[in-house]
């Protein structure tokens, strides 16, 4: 099985990494931070790629690279996010399009990537790394992927 995981250098996408590798995946890393993909690819024996995965030609390019080095695309895990807890009349537009960049377009181009480069057939997964923190930081009882942000002075539920 050959997988691509966007966002490995990242604790989910490190674990998933990891799990992965233990199961005999290979596997191409790709993500922003270099030094912490070589790490990772030290470890799980998988392929660095340092990309902005806002970024649709970059994806591309990684996936061509799973493809290439290991002669199909099984599996894509989008792993990246981002969160801004911020009240939205203290928030820049700049800083809302950066959000809303990373944890949608990087989805569509991880989406369309695979579409391109997954001739027959497989998985894409898209994991949200910040709406599961987003709930751990707001929610009276944590659950991943649901977040309860409540305005100052109204009730916990």
């Amino acid at each position: 099985m050959a997988v691509l995981i966007l966002g490995a250098a990242g604790g989910i996408g490190g674990a998933l990494a990891r799990r992965l590798a233990g199961q005999g995946a290979k596997l191409v890393l790709a993500g922003r931070d270099p030094s912490r993909l070589e790490t990772l690819a030290a470890e799980t024996g998988g392929t660095p790629f340092v990309l902005d995965a806002t970024k649709p030609a970059e994806v591309e390019a990684a996936a061509a690279k799973a493809v290439e080095a290991h002669g199909r695309l099984d599996g894509l895990a989008n792993c990246v996010g981002s969160i801004l807890l911020k009240p939205a009349h203290l928030t820049s537009e700049e800083e809302w399009d950066a959000v809303v960049s990373t944890n949608l377009k990087s989805a569509y181009a991880s989406v369309r990537a695979a579409a391109r480069a997954m001739t027959a057939g497989g998985s894409v997964v898209l994991v949200s790394p910040s709406v599961a923190s987003a709930s751990r930081r707001t929610s009276p009882r944590p659950s991943p992927g649901f977040s309860t942000p409540r305005s100052r002075g109204s009730p916990a539920r």
